[in-house]
């Protein structure tokens, strides 16, 4: 993944305290497997959710680069 997660496992704990679902899709999230905090919503979030997540932010950003390109510069 992307830097703007962090890869966690999910412990007991942490689904008790935080969360037990993945914020987008609402799948439950289970003990032991790798679960993805996105630091720019503050959510935790399951692989799958994670992954088009961060393809999504990708393409939004070569959007954004390729249309700076574009524009015409002053010097």
């Amino acid at each position: 993944m992307r830097s703007m997660f962090i890869e966690q496992e999910a412990t007991k704990h942490l689904l008790e305290c935080v969360s037990s679902y993945c914020s987008l899709c609402y799948t439950t999230l289970s003990e032991g497997e790798n679960i993805y905090y996105d630091t720019d919503n503050y959510r935790y979030l399951c692989y799958e959710c994670a992954k088009e997540l961060a393809e999504q932010k990708e393409i939004e950003s070569k959007m954004a680069q390729e249309e700076e390109e574009s524009l015409p510069t002053l010097f």
